[in-house]
C-alpha cells in the first residue's frame, strides 16, 4: 500500500490517492499544525490542494518498518 501511495505521488496521480485510504481514515502529519485529516473527503481536498502547490516529487528509495515510539 505504501508503494502505491509513493507511486501515485511520484507520478502526479493526486486524484487516485484518496482511494487508497479507508472511508473513515485518520491521517496525521507530524509537521502539519492543522491537525489530522479525517475521512476520505478530507484527504481528497488535501491532495487536490497539494496538486496545485507542490513541485514534482520522485521517491528514489522507500523503506518501511515498524513504527517507533
Amino acid at each position: 500500500m505504501v508503494e502505491r501511495l509513493v507511486e501515485g505521488v511520484s507520478h502526479v496521480r493526486w486524484d487516485e490517492l484518496p482511494g487508497l485510504y479507508a472511508e473513515d481514515a485518520v491521517v496525521m502529519h507530524p509537521l502539519d499544525r492543522a491537525g489530522p485529516l479525517t475521512g476520505r473527503e478530507a484527504l481528497r481536498r488535501h491532495f487536490a490542494a497539494a496538486a496545485g502547490r507542490l513541485p514534482s516529487l520522485v521517491a528514489a528509495e522507500v523503506r518501511t518498518g515498524p513504527a517507533s515510539g
